[in-house]
């Protein structure tokens, strides 16, 4: 980074670019400037293990994955609702890759359409504690980034991770419900022929995005705002959550396309490939979450460098200076 930052340096532009970073600052920044924020972040992603906290992460929630699918899919037999179960496999189909959705549909459809007792029991609990678990993994994992204000307690942390992870999935079933309902809605209206067939296709690709964009958020900014073990929490709306929620919903529909138009996991692996695709998309995800959250932490580091001392170099932040032994 610093070979880069000192080969950039020999013109003019570049150095003008960072002298007004030094001085701007951006909504959310907390009157730090850029350049602090830019210089921080930097240093602590080269620095941190990002690549082994975002896997531990990714595995901690591929198992949760499978029996959250189970109990979600159960439980919605039991819903009185009329062709609801071809509504969800519709936006699944449209979420997911296809080589994924194609290896899992016929499995969803036997599970949507027969209700069964044991199996929503089983898959709650082993959903609760697989879910749980990777909740508190996140957890653990968001309070190596920040200092610690204050120790939670196993009772404390494992309570939280539960009520995060209860919390999200009602955020979810409401997301899948209003889309279901939505879609729903508009084929009645259409049916009723108050609605012209162009029409409908833009209000709910519109209706679709808007909610997808809500649930990514709410997720993302809930998990940055009760995660961390902090005295003071950040703002439910913060740079590292519209980050995160932008990042995350690019790289899965850049990841889809990918998948859908040039790659082949199924050919080579077979049903394996679907593993690989899901744990893949899973992986990225994490990653994705961490760096957001680097970035909160960053803007913390750069609010206490403003207040304690004048605003360091670049060459300083990302070599700082070696103590000196007595």
């Amino acid at each position: 980074m610093t070979v880069i930052h000192k080969f950039f340096l020999r013109f003019r532009p570049y150095r003008r670019l960072i002298d007004l970073l030094r001085i701007i600052t951006l909504p959310g920044f907390e009157r730090v400037p850029v350049f602090n924020v830019v210089s921080f972040f930097l240093r602590e992603i080269a620095k941190e293990d990002l690549n082994v906290r975002a896997s531990a992460l990714s595995f901690n929630f591929f198992l949760a994955l499978f029996p959250a699918t189970i109990f979600f899919f159960t439980f919605i037999a039991y819903l009185p609702i009329a062709n609801s179960h071809d509504q969800i496999l519709q936006f699944f189909s449209e979420v997911l890759p296809a080589s994924a959705f194609l290896s899992i549909e016929s499995t969803l459809e036997d599970i949507l359409k027969h209700q069964r007792g044991s199996l929503l029991s089983f898959s709650m609990v082993m959903a609760v504690y697989f879910g749980t678990n990777g909740i508190h993994s996140m957890m653990n994992a968001f309070d190596k980034y920040v200092k610690h204000e204050h120790e939670r307690s196993f009772f404390k942390q494992r309570l939280i991770a539960t009520a995060l992870l209860f919390f999200m999935s009602m955020l979810v079933i409401v997301a899948v419900t209003l889309i279901t309902f939505g879609t729903m809605a508009f084929d009645k209206m259409l049916e009723l022929k108050l609605l012209s067939d162009k029409l409908v296709v833009y209000a709910l690709d519109g209706i679709k995005w808007v909610v997808i964009l809500a649930v990514f958020f709410t997720l993302i900014s809930s998990l940055y705002y009760w995660g961390p073990a902090r005295a003071k929490r950040w703002r439910f709306v913060s740079p590292g959550s519209t980050l995160a929620t932008i990042l995350s919903i690019v790289t899965t529909l850049g990841f889809a396309y990918y998948v859908n138009n040039f790659n082949s996991y199924n050919k080579l692996y077979g049903s394996i490939g679907t593993l690989i695709v899901v744990l893949l998309l899973i992986y990225f995800n994490c990653v994705i979450l961490l760096v957001g959250f680097e970035l909160n932490s960053s803007i913390d580091k750069g609010l206490e460098t403003r207040l304690r001392r004048p605003i360091p170099r670049i060459n300083e932040l990302l070599n700082p200076p070696e103590e000196t032994k007595e």
